[in-house]
């Protein structure tokens, strides 16, 4: 619970650095003649603390899931669920190196880490669902848990966001921009957590 609460409490700076960075990108773009490689650049490093930002707030959601569950039962699914976390954590950790190395065709297999994180959560919504129709009393912290999924599925959605960003520092001008992973932009992709 600890934990839970210090990521809470960390989603705030981690806001502010993200519009830092957005300020300091501005102020270099106002005030540096940028080659066309770096404007783009620094345009990506925008756009990637963005959504670094938005898979803070995901944490932020999953950490007040994690306080609400205090005390509940041991379901089966957490261990499913561990391993969802590891993988999207895996799929972070290559997605940030390749923006940070430019590398082009890591981002591209990060990309495809996220096809795993997919299959996680249909998975565990599938045995979560037929958990809480054999026991209406698990129906409560089956469904936290689902949302627990939610949130990292989402959080892969946005590494490959980030993926795109790096793909897009070394197109060619005038090339096909990157499009976002499927739904990252719907007008209710935000953190999810029941009251």
């Amino acid at each position: 619970m600890r934990l839970a609460r210090m990521v809470i409490d960390d989603d705030s700076p981690i806001n502010s650095q993200r519009y830092a960075i957005e300020n300091d990108c501005l102020t270099t773009i106002a005030t540096q003649q940028l080659a066309a490689g770096d404007l783009r650049r620094i345009i990506a490093a925008m756009h990637i603390a963005g959504e670094l930002e938005r898979i803070a707030d995901h944490a932020k959601g999953i950490a007040h899931i994690v306080l609400q569950l205090e005390g509940a039962r041991d379901l089966p699914e957490l261990r499913d669920i561990e391993r969802m976390s590891q993988a999207t954590r895996q799929m972070l950790r290559s997605g940030l190196n390749a923006f940070v190395l430019n590398n082009v065709e890591q981002a591209e297999r990060t990309c495809l880490l996220d096809d795993d994180i997919d299959h996680y959560h249909q998975q565990i919504v599938r045995t979560l669902l037929t958990y809480m129709l054999e026991d209406r009393d698990l129906i409560s912290d089956a469904t936290h848990l689902i949302w627990v999924s939610h949130n990292l599925e989402r959080i892969g959605d946005r590494v490959v966001n980030l993926c795109q960003r790096t793909d897009l520092t070394r197109r060619v001008p005038g090339g096909p921009a990157p499009t976002p992973a499927s739904g990252s932009e719907h007008p209710h992709d935000h953190p999810r957590f029941p009251n």
